[in-house]
C-alpha cells in the first residue's frame, strides 16, 4: 500500500495536531480544505492513521517500565502462552516483537516500584525460566515528532513531550478513568457517541476533558500512524553513553528534531540512555543515521544497537494502574 504526494503531506502536517484548524494544515500542506477532508478520511479507513490523545501519564503519578529480553529453547507454545499473559495484563501499556539484541520488549506503568517488582514475580511464577537475556529501564520522557520525511514542505517545528515535572501529581476518580479510557480506546468516534459508550453525561465529559487537558494530563491531540502500512521500515535504536552528561539530552534532542526519519525519543535510567525510533525506506539510511550520530556525539556515545520491529501485539495509550 503506497501513499499519494497529498496523504503523505497530510500526516505529515497533522500527525501531532489532529485539532488544528483546516487553515493551518492547508498552509503547511499546500493542499485545498477537500482534498485534506479526503485524505484524513481514506487514511482513517485504511487504518493507517488513528485519532488518540496524548496521555503524560508521567502526570498520574505512574513511572513507565521497559522490559527487553529474549526467551530460551522452550516450546512455542511456552512462548505464546507469555505473550498471552503480557498482552492481557492491564499494566502493560505495549507488547513488542524485534529482531536484533532482544526478541520482545513491554512497557509496564506502575505507580509504586513494589507494584512494577510484584508483576515481575507473577510472571516468574506463571511461566517459569523462560526470560533469559533481558535490561530494564525507566522511560523519564517520551518525545513524539511529526514524520517530516514525508513532506518536502516546511512544516512548523513541534514536539510533544510526556515527562515528569514539579508539580503534584494529578489525582484522578474513576470517572476521569472511564473517560480516559474512552477517548483512547474510542478515537474515532465523536465526544458524544463516546459518552455513551462510558455512560457519562456529555456535559461532564466535555467539562472533565478541558480539565485533564489544563492540568497537562492530556498533552495534546494526535494520530497514531501505522508505517508499516506504506512500506517503511520501523527500528529502534538503543543509545548506550558514558557517564552522565546533562547537556546531551538537549543535544540529542536537537538532533531528532532536524532529522526527518526520527519519530521519537524516550531519555532512560537504565543500561542505556535512550531510545530513538526511526522509519527509513532502506536499511541502508538507518545506517547513515547511525553513522551521523557517532561523527555527532562520538566522545558522549559508547555504542548503539539496534531492534527491528516486527510488530506490536498490543499498543495502548491509557492504564488504569495503580490508583490509590
Amino acid at each position: 500500500m503506497k501513499l499519494t504526494d497529498k496523504e503523505a503531506k497530510v500526516i505529515a502536517s497533522i500527525q501531532l495536531k489532529a485539532d488544528a484548524p483546516i487553515s493551518l494544515i492547508k498552509k503547511e500542506s499546500g493542499l485545498r480544505e477537500h482534498s485534506i477532508r479526503y485524505c484524513i478520511r481514506s487514511l482513517s479507513e485504511r487504518q493507517i492513521i488513528t485519532p488518540v490523545p496524548f496521555i503524560n501519564l508521567h502526570r498520574l503519578g505512574l513511572t513507565i517500565f521497559s522490559i527487553y529480553f529474549t526467551v530460551g529453547g522452550e516450546k512455542r507454545g511456552a512462548h505464546e502462552a507469555l505473550i498471552k499473559t503480557l498482552i492481557t495484563a492491564p499494566q502493560i501499556l505495549w507488547v513488542g516483537e524485534f529482531g536484533g539484541e532482544y526478541q520482545y520488549g513491554v512497557a509496564v506503568a506502575t505507580k509504586r516500584f513494589g507494584d512494577f517488582a510484584l508483576f515481575l514475580d507473577s510472571i516468574s511464577k506463571k511461566h517459569g525460566s523462560i526470560f533469559h537475556d533481558k535490561a530494564i529501564s525507566v522511560e523519564l520522557s517520551f518525545t513524539m515528532y511529526p514524520r517530516r520525511y514525508l513532506s518536502d514542505r516546511k512544516i512548523t517545528p513541534q514536539s510533544i513531550t510526556a515527562t515528569f515535572d514539579q508539580r503534584e501529581p494529578v489525582e484522578i476518580d474513576t470517572i476521569d478513568e472511564k473517560i480516559l479510557s474512552g477517548i483512547t480506546t474510542f478515537g474515532t468516534l465523536s465526544h458524544r457517541q463516546i459518552a455513551l459508550k462510558v455512560g457519562i453525561p456529555l456535559s461532564t465529559m466535555e467539562l472533565r476533558i478541558k480539565r485533564l487537558k489544563n492540568q497537562g494530563v492530556i498533552a495534546g491531540e494526535t494520530y497514531s500512524v501505522d508505517a508499516s502500512k506504506y512500506e517503511m521500515e520501523t527500528f529502534k535504536l538503543l543509545v548506550y553513553t558514558k557517564g552522565l552528561d546533562g547537556s546531551l539530552t538537549e543535544k540529542i534532542h536537537q538532533y531528532c528534531r532536524l532529522q526527518p526519519n526520527i519519530t521519537a525519543l524516550i531519555e532512560c535510567l537504565g543500561l542505556w540512555g535512550y531510545e530513538i525510533n526511526v522509519e527509513v525506506k532502506r536499511s541502508e539510511e538507518l545506517s547513515q543515521i547511525i553513522q551521523q550520530m557517532y561523527e555527532l556525539f562520538g566522545n558522549s556515545i559508547l555504542t548503539i544497537k539496534t531492534l527491528t520491529k516486527f510488530r506490536y501485539p498490543k499498543a495502548q495509550f491509557f492504564v488504569e494502574a495503580g490508583r490509590g
